[in-house]
């Protein structure tokens, strides 16, 4: 018995209705360090595919048995090497379309996610490919599909908190 109405007809007009809201991003312009075709992205691809698949000098205090040295890989290399691939494609749709991209709209979050903004491509796959050399925790919500855009547009952030989450879990 609601008198409410829908706005849009359909997702497509909502999505445009919103495309145009005011999160405050302002990313680098004229980064050269966004890739310009598919051999140049798989360069960014191969790189955090290595790093997923490290096993050394892990940050996690107890990593899970899927990432045990001593065993085969838990997840196919094809389903890891198509996570990684979304993380390049997830970064590069950032850097030239900006945050508006993403269905974020909690102004409270802009701020946090606004904070790396002005990192360049490759500022922020290295800060990616580290996170996921040292944290199988992330690796794993990764292969979940947990957290990637976001992982994506504040790597920092998340960096930081892998590293926090390892000193805090030390001194248990």
């Amino acid at each position: 018995n609601s008198t409410q109405t829908l706005l849009f007809k359909n997702r497509e007009e909502a999505e445009d209705a919103v495309r145009d809201r005011n999160t405050g991003w302002r990313g680098l312009s004229n980064d050269k360090t966004i890739p310009k075709n598919d051999m140049e992205r798989g360069a960014w691809v191969l790189r955090l595919f290595l790093a997923m698949k490290n096993r050394d000098a892990v940050l996690d205090k107890r990593p899970s048995r899927r990432w045990a040295p001593q065993s085969d890989y838990f997840y196919s290399e094809a389903h890891m090497e198509r996570v990684c691939w979304d993380v390049v494609w997830i970064a590069e749709k950032l850097h030239l379309e900006g945050i508006n991209i993403f269905p974020i709209y909690d102004p409270a979050m802009y701020a946090q996610l606004n904070k790396d903004m002005r990192l360049s491509f490759e500022a922020r796959m290295k800060l990616l490919i580290t996170m996921l050399c040292f944290s199988k925790a992330k690796c794993d919500a990764f292969m979940k599909g947990l957290g990637i855009e976001e992982a994506v547009i504040c790597p920092n952030r998340k960096l930081l908190s892998v590293v926090g989450n390892r000193t805090a879990n030390g001194k248990r």
